[in-house]
């Protein structure tokens, strides 16, 4: 019989794919899982309890391990902050440690599979495990654009460096002999194997695991959706709305739109154009985004505001055309797209101004899915409500909707099949 598998999650993210996973063959024994409380803690709670009444849940066992300091420290009494912050954060990673090497002696898991490898949490479970088990893998899940893009400059990225080697060392002398210092996430001695939705695009850093294909058929199942649909009610969403649209704008954030000029008035005129042809849209706001109505669509007839709290991911899942169009600027949501719905028509909207390291991070990873990069949100409304309203399918990467570098119209591939079958879940 299989051994034990318990996965750690850290954000929704990691929580959805995650759940995925587990519910696949790429799982035979029980699943555990741990969720790092590295996120508000009203946050964690309520996924908690969403996973609690989730009938069919994969997981054996769901455990919280204490992360919110902030939350722990109150008004931190009478030391300074800095001292008080200390204190508290090491009462926390030494309750976790208890807690940890507790359960895995014995649950003696097979594998542990993490979401980020860079957190106190994760590499202390993969040290347990190979300490319990010869022979247990570690295993990351990818945790959107790190896996596929650099997003700093070789300049910043050399001095983050030397910062952080100082701090690693200082964490190995704190934590234990275990803890390793890591630059990219996945990239930890603990872990063996990268489970990723395009390995074939991953960064050369990644080279030196095992890859995986996360198959998007594992996050299909009337399990996975019944996971969806519970989390949109949760956060305020109406699944039975959503699942009439036909189009998804991934909305920026408020605070990185106010510096793009006339992104609120594109987008508004965007959506109006497809409301007016009979479109019905879900507006995906930013999981961390401040201001909900900064585009100005509550109570419009035919939009749908999707909270960000509720990942897009699972959006995508809820959603019930067989060919939707998903519209948004250049970011991993549309990797997440061409992932999760290789049947959806993407089109990335180039908002950030030419050159700009937010529009230029994640162009080539686009390019090679045969995602169209466009200009004009215009010509985009009328390429989207004439192929909705005629019943006839837009091209994958229509020639029209492809901005070359140049800004001549060229045509761009369909999205190519995953074709790495070392291990899909």
């Amino acid at each position: 019989m299989s051994g034990p598998h318990v996965f750690f999650a850290s954000s929704p993210r990691h929580v959805l794919i995650a759940a995925g996973v587990a519910l696949s063959d790429a799982v035979e024994g029980d699943a555990h899982l741990y969720f790092i409380e590295h996120i508000p803690r009203a946050d964690v709670e309520e996924w908690l309890e969403i996973l609690a009444g989730w009938s069919e849940s994969p997981f054996r066992s769901v455990t919280r391990l204490g992360g919110d300091w902030r939350a722990a420290l109150g008004d931190g009494g009478t030391l300074p902050r800095f001292v008080a912050k200390r204190l508290v954060k090491s009462r926390l990673r030494r309750a976790n440690r208890a807690l940890l090497a507790d359960d895995f002696s014995k649950l003696t898991p097979e594998k542990v599979w993490v979401g980020c490898d860079t957190y106190y949490e994760s590499q202390l479970a993969l040290s347990f495990a190979k300490r319990h088990r010869p022979g247990a893998r570690g295993a990351y899940l990818e945790d959107g654009t790190a896996a596929y893009a650099r997003t700093f400059r070789e300049g910043r990225l050399s001095r983050l460096l030397r910062l952080k080697r100082v701090g690693d060392l200082a964490k190995r002398l704190t934590y234990g002999s275990w803890w390793r210092g890591v630059r990219v996430q996945g990239t930890s001695p603990w872990i063996d194997e990268a489970w990723l939705a395009f390995p074939e695009l991953a960064i050369a850093d990644l080279a030196g695991k095992e890859l995986h294909t996360l198959a998007p058929e594992a996050f299909s199942g009337a399990a996975f959706r019944g996971f969806a649909e519970r989390a949109a009610r949760a956060f305020g969403a109406d699944p039975e709305a959503l699942a009439s649209t036909s189009l998804i704008l991934v909305a920026t954030r408020s605070t990185v739109a106010r510096y793009v000029p006339g992104y609120v008035e594109s987008m508004r005129l965007l959506v109006s154009e497809l409301v007016d042809s009979g479109v019905r849209v879900a507006v995906k706001l930013h999981p961390r985004e401040p201001e909900p109505d900064f585009l100005s669509f509550r109570g419009q007839v035919g939009v749908d505001i999707v909270p960000g709290a509720l990942p897009f991911e699972l959006l995508l899942r809820l959603v019930r055309d067989p060919e939707p169009f998903v519209i948004g600027d250049i970011s991993s949501a549309l990797l997440s797209a061409r992932w999760l719905r290789p049947d959806a028509r993407v089109i990335a909207l180039r908002s950030a101004p030419e050159g700009s390291p937010a529009g230029r991070y994640l162009e080539h990873e686009l390019t090679e899915l045969g995602i169209p990069i466009a200009r004009d949100p215009c010509a985009v409304a009328a390429q989207c409500s004439a192929s909705l309203g005629s019943g006839e399918l837009l091209p994958r990467a229509p020639a029209a909707l492809v901005a070359s570098e140049r800004g001549d119209a060229t045509l761009a591939s369909s999205p190519p099949t995953p074709s790495d079958s070392r291990g899909t879940p």
